[in-house]
């Protein structure tokens, strides 16, 4: 029993560790009405990246084809795009 344990784990873990992250498409349609980053952060969670660029700041959420990124003034999402 033990002999199958490891190798179904390691398969098991190459197998799924694609699925962790959303689309490029997926992530852009669950956050397609949002305006504010109370809601960005409440469907999709803490971005991965945060980079600040002239008075503004660019939230990064990677994908599983990509990233998205989303300019956000003060507490407004103004702009939203895949990479």
């Amino acid at each position: 029993m033990h002999r199958f344990l490891i190798p179904l784990t390691l398969f098991l873990a190459i197998t799924l560790s694609g699925c962790f992250h959303k689309s490029k498409e997926d992530i852009l349609s669950e956050a397609e009405d949002v305006r504010d980053i109370g809601e960005l952060i409440t469907i999709l969670g803490e971005p991965d990246l945060k980079h600040k660029m002239n008075g503004q700041e660019e939230w990064s959420y990677k994908a599983n084809n990509g990233k998205v990124v989303f300019v956000v003034a003060g507490n407004s999402v103004v702009e939203a795009h895949a990479e």
